[in-house]
């Protein structure tokens, strides 16, 4: 959860293409959401298919009357332009990820990888990404996408998104928060993610 209502995923959970993504009339994409206990449905709102996040506004109250009650992550604060930042960054030696089985999102595990190692856009004999990533050593399997990287502070370092044999990869806060600061203006939202003044949207 990135703002109120508003949580922050991988693209590519939605499928390789864009007529997934954005649906149709007939055929809408309506993303499922579950806080552990109730089910909201949701709408993607905004995407980067190039740094591969999506940003869903969540609908709630559900049709339950069940209120969506989850709160925002804190994220690391990242300038990979700062060699302080990137020290920090370097010395989170306990990182742990969150992912839920596929069969039945209620039932969320963990998994504790670390240390961060370093941010690269060079991976497996020297495919490039399209933008930095952070390298992290111990494997995220299939099921922790888009999900959060924490530290054991309870800030967010970064949303994973790839593993190999080695390593997992996970997009930097530095890049979310670039991604977040666009979509807000393009929702008419201010930087916590509220409607702005005369905006015509009414707070959800």
């Amino acid at each position: 959860v990135v703002w109120e209502n508003y949580i922050l995923t991988n693209l590519h959970n939605f499928g390789r293409y864009p007529a997934l993504w954005r649906g149709s009339d007939q055929f809408p994409t309506v993303p499922w959401i579950s806080d552990g206990t109730n089910y909201f449905s949701g709408e993607l709102v905004a995407y980067d298919f190039r740094q591969d996040l999506a940003l869903v506004r969540v609908n709630t109250p559900n049709m339950n009357s069940q209120n969506f009650g989850k709160k925002p992550a804190k994220l690391f604060k990242l300038d990979i332009k700062d060699q302080d930042s990137l020290d920090r960054l370097a010395s989170f030696e306990h990182l742990y990820a969150f992912g839920s089985y596929i069969a039945d999102p209620s039932l969320f595990f963990t998994v504790e990888i670390g240390p961060f190692q370093a941010i690269t856009n060079n991976i497996d004999e020297g495919h490039l990404l399209k933008m930095p990533m952070g390298v992290v050593r111990g494997i995220a399997q299939e099921g922790f996408s888009g999900g959060p990287l924490w530290s054991l502070n309870g800030e967010v370092v970064g949303v994973v998104t790839l593993a190999n044999k080695i390593n997992t990869f996970v997009i930097t806060t530095e890049a979310v928060s670039g991604f977040l600061t666009e979509a807000a203006a393009g929702l008419s939202l201010d930087s916590n993610g509220r409607p702005l003044p005369n905006s015509g949207q009414k707070k959800r």
